[in-house]
């Protein structure tokens, strides 16, 4: 506690009258004298070199032993002569702060306590151990852009005042390169990526320990918002390549599934590790699964913000994205051009197949939504698959703690590569299962996952439906996907289909 200033004394007059503050007065300049002398002292025990101390304060020189003495006296004539008697309740109120102005033990502690403090955080801070050893993660095909141009900007432009402003135009000059401009660092890019892929060692993928899944794919909403389509909303969908969703049947995920497959997702292979083997993922599951194009450009949702500053606008996006109840209120509407089919999109993506951690729709969405007559020509499958693998990366890192991407497919796609409850015919599958898997059938099929147990009980099949093949071993297998009939899940078993399904298949491959 340090001493009672003039100030606080003043301020007790008004409150206590003048007889308190005519014998507050000096004896406060006596016990603020005292105080300093009393911390000296202290730090004079604690400091082995007391000159030091001693030169580094300037401090008056102590008073006479008469000093005192001619004060106190001083104090009780006043008291005596002038001041007239003092109520009870004035004497205690000086007594009180006489006790404060004087020092303690535990103030010595206190400022021994904040000094120590001050010179951890100045001169005692502890360093983070970076981790040694492993091998490092190769870089993406922008680092490989921005290292070559970096260089010849600096040497083109000697004046410039930085890495800051070379960076700015390098970022500047990848946003509005082409595709094919870009693939020269992308291959360059991937074959690094292989590299390192045939020379580090596989790691285990850790288990998240998170007893709640939190996700943003919510196939129970997008459900909600189809049944209310009319017939011309539903043609467009299907013009662009997006009629397998106007049959999805499931309306919730099964969360202790997804966790599971999750915690069994290895995104650096691409494969899910599950009834002891690696099952790969290709675009070709998502076309098989999801009813998506699997060929076709490439979507790129990048580029410069001039081209969609008039969407951004129309679509009210802001830093943190579309608000969905934004784009529900226009899916609503009865019309169906191209304003419905880019709200559809940004719905169908943020809400299902391309979801984040957060709330709200991407914004960078709106990029590969300028021209609309060519949604069709894109490789969904490929970009589906693509962002649920930077999602889960981003998951387990820990990065966020909402799960994104498509959920959905990981659980579908399980229930299809894995047969319960009794023998499987081979047969390759020709639907989209998204079009298959009803409430009732999913429901059935986790009750046989426990009773046999928990998941990872059954029997691998996915290369008898046509699933977890590449590119070379779907061109020497039978898998015609969507144009013959094939293999259904019904409660959980696998049988033979004797009707043809032309109207999905119509649904998924329109004639354009």
């Amino acid at each position: 506690m340090g001493a009672v200033s003039y100030s606080y004394i003043r301020s007790k007059v008004i409150k206590h009258s003048i007889n308190s503050a005519v014998i507050l007065f000096p004896l406060s300049i006596l016990l603020n004298h005292t105080q300093i002398h009393f911390k000296l002292l202290t730090n004079l025990d604690q400091n082995p070199n007391p000159l030091i101390k001693i030169q580094s304060l300037s401090l008056p020189p102590p008073p006479p032993p008469f000093f005192f003495t001619t004060l106190i006296l001083t104090i009780l004539f006043t008291w005596l002569l002038i001041v007239p008697p003092i109520s009870m309740k004035e004497l205690t109120f000086s007594l009180r702060c006489l006790l404060l102005m004087v020092p303690s033990e535990s103030d010595s502690v206190v400022v021994k306590r904040k000094d120590m403090s001050v010179f951890e955080r100045e001169g005692g801070r502890r360093k983070k151990k970076k981790k040694q050893g492993g091998t490092p993660r190769p870089a993406c095909s922008w680092v490989h852009f921005s290292r070559e141009f970096i260089k010849e900007y600096s040497a083109s432009h000697p004046e410039s005042s930085g890495l800051k402003v070379a960076t700015k135009a390098a970022s500047n000059a990848w946003k509005v390169m082409t595709s094919e401009e870009k693939s020269k660092y992308t291959i360059r890019a991937r074959e690094v990526w292989n590299d390192y892929l045939s020379t580090a060692p596989a790691r285990e993928p850790k288990p998240r320990k998170q007893a709640n899944l939190v996700t943003r794919c919510s196939p129970g909403r997008l459900v909600n918002v189809l049944k209310h389509f009319t017939e011309e909303q539903k043609e467009a969908v299907k013009s662009m390549g997006f009629g397998s969703l106007l049959d999805l049947k499931c309306r919730t995920l099964r969360r202790s599934l997804c966790l599971w497959l999750l915690e069994r997702f290895n995104t650096i292979r691409r494969n899910l590790e599950i009834c002891g083997e690696r099952i790969p993922l290709h675009p070709h599951d998502v076309e098989l699964v999801m009813g998506l194009p699997a060929s076709g450009k490439e979507v790129v949702n990048s580029g410069p913000d001039d081209l969609v500053a008039e969407l951004r606008l129309k679509y009210n996006a802001s830093n943190r994205g579309i608000s969905v109840r934004f784009l529900e209120e226009r899916l609503g509407q009865p019309e169906a051009g191209d304003d419905f089919k880019r709200a559809f999109l940004l719905y169908v993506l943020g809400t299902l197949l391309c979801p984040t951690a957060r709330l709200d729709v991407s914004p960078s969405f709106l990029h590969f939504l300028t021209d609309m007559d060519s949604i069709h020509e894109y490789n969904w499958a490929k970009f589906l698959l693509d962002r649920l693998v930077r999602e889960v990366s981003r998951y387990r890192q820990g990065k966020q703690r909402a799960v994104g991407g498509c959920l959905l497919f990981l659980q579908l796609f399980y229930y299809e590569s894995v047969a319960i409850g009794g023998t499987c015919e081979p047969g390759p599958i020709v639907v989209p299962c998204v079009s298959l898997w009803t409430e009732e059938a999913i429901s059935e099929r986790e009750k046989q996952e426990k009773e046999l147990g928990g998941y990872g009980s059954g029997e691998v099949i996915c290369k008898e439906k046509g699933l977890g093949l590449g590119p070379f071993d779907r061109d020497h297998s039978d898998v015609h996907p969507l144009r013959e009939v094939a293999a259904r899940a019904n409660r959980g078993t696998l049988v033979r289909q004797d009707e043809t399904l032309v109207k999905i298949s119509t649904n998924i491959m329109p004639s354009f």
